[in-house]
């Protein structure tokens, strides 16, 4: 005889709603059975809507505009006193070295950006590979449930 049970109600819930889109976990059954199957669906349900913070990305863009625009104006001026006369040779093979370091730099983060997001690209695509075989497990036993 079971002496309680827990059931885990998933966003959606609605009139509709059958009792096997809401599984009921017995107190008699081995809690590590019970703990492996809540736990896989917290976190198939957690990592099917992960998504990465607009704003960290938008905060990354306008760094990476800003130091594009401040290399920008750093050349200009550069060129300007290149043209004027003002820079010696050593000035000048200085100055674009430092320029050639910043543009190496961004360089390699605009890499590292688009590594992360063809990685991101990737573990979308297996979450929701993923999330279609739960959904048709769950339609599975839901019909099993509905015929028995």
């Amino acid at each position: 005889m079971s002496r309680g049970a827990v059931r885990l109600i998933w966003p959606g819930v609605t009139e509709d709603s059958a009792g096997v889109d809401h599984p009921l976990w017995f107190a008699d059954a081995q809690a590590q059975r019970i703990y492996g199957q809540i736990s896989s669906r917290v976190v198939t349900a957690g990592l099917a809507h992960a998504k990465e913070d607009p704003r960290i990305l938008n905060i990354e863009r306008r760094r990476r505009q800003s130091e594009s625009r401040a290399l920008a104006a750093s050349l200009e001026q550069m060129r300007t006193q290149l043209d004027e006369g003002q820079l010696e040779a050593a000035e000048i093979t200085a100055q674009l070295r430092d320029a050639e370091d910043r543009v190496n730099t961004l360089a390699t983060d605009r890499d590292t950006w688009a590594d992360m997001a063809a990685e991101l690209d990737a573990q979308s695509s297996e979450l929701n590979r993923d999330l279609l075989n739960a959904r048709a497990e769950r339609d599975h036993w839901k019909a099993a449930a509905q015929n028995a």
